[in-house]
């Protein structure tokens, strides 16, 4: 009796294990139920076996999708491997295997890979686990058990687990194919603040290198790796690499990506970049960047004279019309250097970004954000057009640009509204309002020509150097050739800073009678009458150094007065020049004199 009962169980084992398609045969002929009772109907009779009776019995369970008691009769099963029967046996890779934890280790990756046909990956996890707990420490299927458990703890969204799984595995190359995986996915996931919370023990570099690679072969419009590495940098309180990782993505985006959008990450960007690099020590606030140039050397053409190449072995292509074509006879030869960027060139690029921003904002033009990017001198010509005057000061200074062209346009601007008195609704006065203008402005300006004279006015304050009319010429000049008169706060500042050239820029545009004016007040300051409107610390007095008056500028001015006496404005003008000069040349004898004496004084006493 009980030998026939074996031989039934045998002959079911012989199928199950010969035939690779049995559980899908008892799935489709529904037969997982009857060897379930077959195999319970014979618990209490069939004595020999038991560990394979249990093994089916299990299965069975698999397909009844019973996972819980199917690991239950797996487990019970694992005497059979104890007890080395010959039917268990049959299933294991290595059958004369001689050590009993190496049988065990084989049996559960057996019930691991059954799991996994059935798609438990929790029961998948188990077996994998309890063949781990019996291995030995050369068992070579730790790997692979490891990188299981991995996968399957990934898939259930188990990341602590997973990462576990990654940093006990000892082969180093599943390690890392672990990881890259581990990362991907989670960045798919978009979790990316978890991947920066881990500690990964030894394995940063591997970290580094694997967003490093994602994000430089990533398409620039969809990529976030540059992101990730940035956060997971800063976590990590390397902010030189942080710098690093927001430069390069600022740079494929200027190269790889146009519009309105790639110049706003490009600013996000070079910030964050020199947020990092900010943290860091003055001594390594650098950053390096290879850069590539290409050279072009001449090759051998066939044919030709000194050519080193065989006529024959390099054929021209001809044309249809028989027309020979030779390609081009230049090679391009690639030279690699290092590049040193600095936490100043960072606010360069940043501020140039910033202006081009600008620029799409107000000025309407699309093509400043598609187009390649523009020098400073160019980004500054741009802005001074529309009136952006604060953002060209900034570029000009930190690029140390002269300010000479940024004042003329916005002289200019002042002249127009000067000359023409725009109305409330005039759009010839609103780039006004793009820039910074003081709350005082504001309640003495009556209309907008005084709106911009003010400040034009805190412009030169804020920007022209002690005792330097540089930026004063620049502004008058262009007053004038407009045919504008000068503000008089311009002719008082002008006047101090340097007299003698604005009595040069009044001859130059014809204004005689302006001319004589300034003339009269500057002899008379020379004199000791009011020296410090015209900058004058001493005036004309023997024991002080001495002063000087333009008199080429005065003999300019006395020609065509004396010219047109005819015009009894002029006439007078004249009169009073004349009597003026008159009066300082006999002021100046007299000091003279008086400087001579002081002079033979002081001598005869030190003597």
């Amino acid at each position: 009796m009980n030998f026939m009962k074996n031989s039934c169980l045998n002959q079911l084992w012989v199928l199950n294990d010969k035939s690779s398609d049995f559980p899908e045969y008892l799935a489709a002929h529904g037969q997982y139920a009857l060897l379930n009772e077959y195999l319970h109907f014979c618990d209490e009779w069939c004595l020999v076996n038991r560990g394979t009776k249990d093994f089916l019995l299990a299965q069975s369970y698999l397909g009844t999708d019973q996972p819980h008691k199917a690991l239950k009769y797996f487990i019970s099963a694992a005497r059979g491997i104890s007890l080395r029967e010959p039917l268990l046996m049959n299933i294991l890779e290595d059958e004369n295997c001689s050590s009993k934890q190496h049988a065990l280790v084989q049996y559960f990756i057996k019930v691991m890979r059954l799991f996994e046909h059935y798609n438990f990956p929790s029961f998948v996890i188990s077996a994998a686990s309890s063949a781990l707990t019996i291995a030995k420490k050369d068992e070579p299927n730790i790997p692979m058990l490891w990188s299981v458990i991995f996968k399957y703890h990934l898939e259930l969204q188990h990341h602590n687990e997973a990462y576990a799984a990654i940093v006990h595995n000892p082969d180093k190359a599943r390690r890392e194919n672990c990881l890259r995986h581990f990362i991907i996915t989670l960045c798919d996931r978009g979790l990316f603040h978890e991947i920066c919370t881990y500690p990964y023990v030894n394995l940063q570099e591997e970290v580094v290198s694997i967003i490093e690679s994602r994000a430089r072969t990533m398409d620039m419009t969809v990529n976030r790796f540059y992101d990730l590495l940035y956060s997971f940098h800063t976590i990590k309180s390397d902010y030189r690499k942080a710098a690093t990782t927001m430069f390069e993505q600022a740079c494929r985006l200027q190269v790889e990506m146009h519009g309105l959008k790639s110049l706003q990450k490009q600013a996000k960007c070079y910030l964050a970049s020199i947020t990092a690099l900010q943290l860091v020590d003055s001594k390594y606030a650098w950053i390096v960047r290879p850069e590539e140039k290409t050279s072009q050397q001449p090759s051998p053409v066939p044919g030709k004279p000194g050519s080193h190449v065989n006529e024959y072995s390099q054929s021209p292509k001809r044309r249809e019309d028989g027309e020979q074509i030779f390609y081009s006879t230049m090679k391009k030869r690639r030279n690699v250097r290092t590049v040193i960027v600095e936490l100043n060139d960072l606010e360069k690029e940043y501020l140039l970004v910033l202006a081009r921003l600008k620029l799409v904002q107000h000025g309407k033009n699309e093509t400043v954000a598609i187009g390649p990017g523009l020098s400073a001198s160019e980004t500054i010509g741009l802005l001074s057009q529309l009136g952006l005057f604060d953002m060209s000061f900034s570029v000009a200074l930190k690029f140390n640009l002269p300010l000479k062209g940024i004042f003329e346009a916005l002289a200019s601007k002042c002249a127009n509204l000067m000359k023409y008195k725009p109305s409330e609704f005039d759009e010839r006065w609103n780039w006004l309002t793009l820039n910074e203008i003081n709350s005082i402005q504001l309640v003495t300006s009556k209309s907008a020509t005084q709106q911009a004279l003010h400040l034009l006015q805190s412009y030169l304050k804020k920007f022209s150097k002690q005792n330097s009319s540089l930026h004063l010429k620049v502004v008058a000049s262009k007053f004038l050739s407009i045919n504008c008169e000068l503000p008089s706060w311009l002719i008082k500042d002008y006047k101090i800073a340097n007299p003698a050239e604005l009595l040069h820029l009044y001859i130059c545009y014809d204004m005689v009678s302006e001319a004589t004016e300034l003339s009269l007040g500057y002899i008379d300051a020379v004199l000791g009458h009011g020296k410090e409107q015209f900058g004058l610390n001493t005036a004309l007095h023997a024991t002080t150094p001495p002063v000087w008056l333009p008199y080429t500028a005065f003999d300019q001015i006395l020609k065509p007065l004396r010219s047109n006496q005819d015009n009894p404005e002029l006439a007078t003008l004249l009169q009073r020049l004349e009597t003026k000069l008159e009066e300082y040349f006999n002021q100046l004898e007299i000091t003279t004199c008086d400087k001579i004496e002081y002079v033979s004084r002081t001598q005869q006493r030190m003597m």
